[in-house]
């Protein structure tokens, strides 16, 4: 022990030759942390349109015009807030909006099931038939 050999072997009726092996080491470290340096602060300038747009891309599904006129000219705390803001609705569902999509918009007559559903389910439903007069050519 004091010359620093020290190993661990763990041997199983599955493999009676090790399996496995550790060696410790001696190293010159320290129980001591030491915290890196703060990191720099971050200029609060008055967010761009280019800025804002940038920021809701990285934090939303896309931005609106809207949006990013809404964070055109604030700062960091503002930032800060509209997080704060956006956690605290409440969660959209994709499955729900999905569905009332496929109702109002694709639902063919006579279908009991939503199109999620069914795909959560592992079936198909059929595409709904085209409405307007222009024909519709199908190659095998």
């Amino acid at each position: 022990m004091k010359d620093g050999r020290i190993s661990i072997d763990i041997q199983t009726a599955q493999y009676p030759a090790s399996e496995l092996h550790g060696t410790f080491l001696q190293s010159s470290g320290s129980i001591v942390f030491s915290a890196p340096p703060a990191a720099p602060q971050l200029a609060d300038t008055p967010l761009t349109a280019n800025d804002a747009a940038r920021f809701l891309i990285q934090s939303t599904f896309g931005p609106t015009r809207a949006e990013i006129d809404a964070l055109t000219g604030k700062r960091q705390i503002d930032l800060n807030n509209w997080i704060t803001a956006q956690l605290a609705l409440p969660a959209s569902s994709h499955d729900t909006a999905t569905d009332a999509d496929y109702v109002a918009f694709a639902k063919p007559s006579g279908t009991a099931l939503s199109r999620s559903t069914a795909r959560r389910r592992g079936g198909n439903l059929p595409l709904p038939r085209p409405t307007s007069s222009a024909s519709v050519s199908r190659s095998p």
